[in-house]
């Protein structure tokens, strides 16, 4: 089973700590958890969203990270698309990818909820076509030099990525979601709970969500010490065969919507 963590960057109602401290405790999060074997680690991207998560640019601190990891895999979950202009973010991703040697995963989404879409100008009933449009601007920049595109949100002439970055393609990405789980006891129990979830939804990774609340640094750390010592080993040897698992109505598809030809 691959195990990671998934990082919202929670500051919630607690100003004697510094952003200059948040972002350093979750650096060091990342070189602890890279040490210990873990194979992934993502943050959220979040707007004007103050407490709950403090990452409005999920490359600014996988940039950072890459520096003081060797083995783990970096990415945003999710770069947040309609915010983005996507020449912006296929330039970035391509930067990342050089940056981390090879390491970087590129997560995209239409966003969460509209709250932060009024800043930025964006209809939030549109998001998902925005969405499709942007990825399909990305890929092209990509795999062509001198793209050019013509669509219902962008009109793109002569976009090419002509420094050394590595192109990176986007496939389709395969989603198996439990939400609303909150794993917490001994040892046993959490291993437990970890692989009845896995077998419901039909996932062969676990991403783990260590920092939350008014929670001190070190006891999050040591949190995440105890279970890469008594929780990782015994999930390491648990494995679903998550590609070939049946629909159960956690899992999702992420495609682009068909259009119809009258």
């Amino acid at each position: 089973m691959k195990i990671g963590v998934f990082d919202h960057m929670q500051k919630n109602d607690r100003p004697e700590l510094s952003y200059a401290e948040l972002y350093a405790h979750h650096l060091e999060i990342v070189e602890f958890i890279d040490q210990a074997g873990m194979d992934f680690y993502f943050v959220a991207e979040h707007h004007f969203d103050t407490g709950f998560a403090e990452c409005s640019s999920p490359g600014t601190i996988i940039g950072a990270a890459s520096q003081r990891t060797k083995q783990i895999r970096l990415g945003p979950l999710v770069y947040v698309l309609p915010l983005w202009h996507p020449v912006r973010v296929a330039e970035e991703v391509a930067m990342l990818d050089n940056i981390t040697g090879g390491r970087f995963e590129c997560g995209i989404g239409s966003g969460a909820g509209p709250y932060a879409f009024p800043a930025f100008n964006m209809p939030w009933e549109k998001k998902n076509e925005i969405m499709w449009e942007a990825c399909e601007i990305m890929k092209g920049i990509w795999s062509n030099p001198g793209f050019d595109y013509t669509g219902k949100h962008f009109q793109r002439r002569n976009a090419s990525i002509t420094r050394a970055e590595r192109r990176k393609e986007l496939l389709d990405v395969d989603f198996a979601i439990k939400e609303n789980s909150f794993v917490c006891g001994s040892p046993e129990t959490v291993a437990r709970q970890i692989k009845e979830i896995a077998v419901e939804v039909g996932s062969n990774c676990f991403l783990g969500e260590f920092t939350f609340g008014a929670l001190e640094h070190k006891k999050v750390m040591k949190s995440i010490e105890l279970f890469v010592m008594e929780v990782m080993p015994e999930l390491r040897t648990f494995e679903v065969d998550d590609l070939n698992y049946p629909s159960n109505g956690y899992r999702h598809w992420l495609k682009p919507p068909v259009e119809k030809v009258l």
